[in-house]
């Protein structure tokens, strides 16, 4: 989250997302401007709130390429092992339960919910299957929301979902308006955790 992936990169991948959207945002007429101005400044406010704590957070090792050529199976299709490690590395536990769940799981149960309850049930729903094996810190407890916020709403997909708007002042304002819902939206994450 607050580290570069590689010395050259100029700037951590949840900010780069954050700021390609922000550019994308900006080149708006003029009468998002106050809206994307909040947007961009609750942003700012949960990163450097994380920031205060995030790096006391747990960490774990993650392979980082988890794919049908990397997990090993027996002859039964019984889970042996993964290998390839080489993109692998160190990373906040909870950093990635935000940043994967969302795209890997597929619990059956979360079929009939629109895309944005979706992702956030899948994380709660990963957090309460972690927690049977996982004790979580008060401070991974206090860090969950900071998380969401500076995740979920600008993450590497908003960019997209704006320029795919277009012109559509409807799409822009529904676009804008769910960004700082989610970015202001109280979330007990604690509770499942």
């Amino acid at each position: 989250m607050f580290e570069l992936y590689d010395s050259s990169d100029k700037t951590d991948e949840t900010t780069a997302d954050a700021e390609k959207w922000l550019t994308a945002a900006k080149a708006l007429p003029k009468e998002y401007a106050s809206q994307v101005d909040r947007i961009w400044n609750n942003w700012l406010s949960a990163r450097r709130e994380l920031e205060k704590i995030y790096h006391q957070l747990p960490t774990s090792v993650f392979q980082a390429d988890i794919n049908d050529t990397n997990v090993l199976l027996n002859e039964d299709g019984n889970f042996k092992g993964v290998y390839d490690f080489n993109i692998g590395g160190r990373e906040v536990y909870i950093n990635y339960i935000f940043r994967q769940t969302p795209y890997v799981s597929t619990w059956d149960s979360y079929a009939h919910l629109e895309k944005d309850d979706l992702f956030l049930n899948r994380i709660i729903h990963a957090l309460e299957i972690s927690k049977k094996a996982y004790s979580f810190s008060d401070l991974e407890k206090a860090a969950a929301p900071l998380l969401y916020k500076c995740i979920r709403p600008l993450w590497w997909y908003a960019s997209r979902e704006l320029k795919d708007a277009g012109t559509d002042s409807n799409k822009i304002k529904q676009h804008l308006d769910l960004i700082e819902y989610e970015q202001t939206r109280e979330i007990e994450f604690a509770k499942h955790m």
